[in-house]
């Protein structure tokens, strides 16, 4: 149909002079488009709506970069101020498995790893007791625990965050209990608490029950038959024979002890490797975790992503450890400490980033050579011996 020509300037056309006729713009893509008058307001309407939507776009692109950013900034101020090759930050969990553990500022050395760490655990009795962790009730994560110890008593303090919804029908009453405890174990009443034998793996080890308070508000707050029991002073398990260097014995050649940790008295990791592995996920369209997933008791501000693999000596502040083996993950990487709720991406990027045969490995276990001293945060890290890394990276790649 014939139409009008377009005047110089299409800004400038008078559609209010035009009634009833057939109006041609050309657009700033160069598309001409042939529209009828009475939708030309709809279609003014429609290219605003277009660039509001473009705009959008972009503010939401600059915001997962932001995120994205952020995300390698999520370690605490301590860690991300400290020097290259110090220890960034002390982590103690005094229950197996529950919470977020105690940061400290510093940590003495006893005969089975850092003193106050893991010494009570929680387990699920029967005719054959066994140890209960994250693996099996996840809300484990929600409930934090801090411990005092001292000469006589060793007080802990419970606070749970799990809702009270999922956990107020279980045991006699109907109502939610407390969401707090304060749990005192006397030392000296160590020879009259009830010994029971428990398995942790593959080991089978004699500990002392914390008593009847403790495993009923624990029953309650996981919904499950369970109790907590305590190392006591004279607790024996040794650490594995295949993996103790001859340094690491102690006289006579015993083997080193652990408590209730998973196989070894220190877990190490590096804030670098986390950053490697951070920077694997994302790239896998994940989003970035914090070193708390991986649970460890020394975190070293390192350069060089995984040079712990290599260490096989090292001397933190005046203390002396062996590097023994690099510590096989579990599903515990994948659970948000948080939120308590499971994240299975996780586990499998790392199944993809960081596997051996059938293992996953991050962080590394440590032996003391001794059975006294002292480690703060800020301390210097030498490595005094290096080897094979305990972890073949050439065939794990980012992409």
């Amino acid at each position: 149909r014939e139409v009008d020509p377009l005047p110089p300037v299409c800004g400038q056309l008078n559609i209010a002079q035009q009634p009833r006729r057939s109006v041609l713009r050309t657009f700033g893509v160069g598309v001409p488009l042939q529209l009828e008058l009475p939708r030309v307001e709809a279609m003014r309407m429609r290219g605003a709506l277009t660039v509001g939507l473009a705009a959008l776009g972009v503010v939401i692109l600059l915001v997962r970069r932001a995120r994205r950013q952020r995300a390698f900034a999520r370690q605490p101020a301590a860690e991300k101020t400290c020097v290259l090759n110090t220890v960034a930050a002390l982590h103690l969990y005094p229950v197996k498995s529950l919470g977020a553990g105690s940061r400290a500022a510093s940590a003495t050395i006893d005969a089975y790893g850092l003193a106050g760490d893991r010494r009570f655990m929680v387990y699920r009795p029967g005719p054959h007791p066994r140890f209960v962790t994250q693996r099996q009730r996840a809300p484990m994560a929600l409930i934090e625990v801090s411990a005092e110890c001292s000469v006589d008593d060793i007080v802990l303090r419970f606070r749970s965050r799990i809702e009270p919804r999922w956990r107020h029908l279980w045991g006699l009453s109907p109502f939610a209990p407390p969401a707090e405890l304060v749990v005192r174990v006397l030392k000296s009443n160590a020879k009259q608490m009830p010994r029971i034998q428990i398995g942790i793996w593959d080991d089978s080890v004699e500990a002392l029950d914390a008593g009847e308070e403790a495993a009923r508000w624990l029953s309650a707050q996981l919904a499950d038959s369970v109790r907590l029991c305590w190392t006591g002073p004279d607790f024996k398990r040794p650490v594995d024979a295949e993996f103790t260097p001859e340094c690491a014995l102690r006289a006579e050649g015993a083997l080193p002890q652990v408590s209730f940790g998973d196989g070894f008295p220190i877990l190490l990791a590096s804030t670098a490797s986390l950053r490697r592995l951070n920077a694997a996920i994302i790239a896998r369209g994940g989003q970035a975790v914090p070193m708390d997933r991986f649970r460890p008791n020394i975190i070293v501000h390192l350069e060089e992503p995984f040079d712990e693999d290599r260490w096989k000596r090292v001397r933190i502040g005046a203390t002396e450890f062996a590097v023994v083996k690099s510590c096989s993950r579990c599903k515990i990487p994948g659970i948000n400490q948080l939120t308590g709720l499971a994240e299975p991406d996780v586990p499998q990027i790392l199944r993809n980033f960081r596997l051996k045969k059938e293992d996953v490995y991050f962080g590394q276990n440590l032996i003391p050579l001794g059975i006294v001293g002292t480690i703060k945060q800020g301390d210097f890290v030498e490595v005094l011996e290096r080897g094979e890394p305990t972890f073949n990276e050439e065939a794990a790649t980012l992409e």
